[in-house]
């Protein structure tokens, strides 16, 4: 009887199937987290292209300048997904808002997220001059 549960064939097995769900969902974790950092370093630096371009024009179709410039400025991949808004307080200064829609890059940090999709959003306010 001793001979019987002295055996240790399988061992492996069970230690691999408890330890790599834990492995792949801390994997996961790391893409997406450096995906979604990467993607709201971008829309930061856009909102500062847009932000520049605004304190520095003086036409009239300053909303439609902004957005080229700040579509310009972004990836190709995330051109097309951005929304940009231009306001000015009652000081003149500046605020440019970009946001976009990223999708995540595994499921099982969507899980953990709250979705798929997340909405990133970055404002700069530059002050008049």
């Amino acid at each position: 009887m001793k001979r019987f549960f002295k055996k240790e064939n399988g061992q492996a097995i069970v230690e691999l199937a408890i330890t790599l769900p834990i492995l792949l969902s801390l994997l996961c974790g790391i893409l997406d987290f450096g995906w979604i950092y990467s993607n709201k370093l971008i829309i930061s630096n856009c909102s500062r292209e847009g932000a520049r371009t605004a304190m520095f024009t003086n036409d009239s179709n300053i909303q439609a300048i902004v957005c080229s410039k700040v579509k310009e400025s972004a990836p190709t991949f995330l051109r097309d997904k951005l929304t940009v808004s231009v306001t000015y307080d009652s000081d003149g200064d500046t605020n440019v808002t970009v946001s976009s829609p990223i999708q995540v890059l595994t499921p099982i940090s969507g899980i953990f997220l709250g979705g798929q999709i997340l909405t990133l959003s970055s404002s700069t306010v530059m002050a008049a001059g």
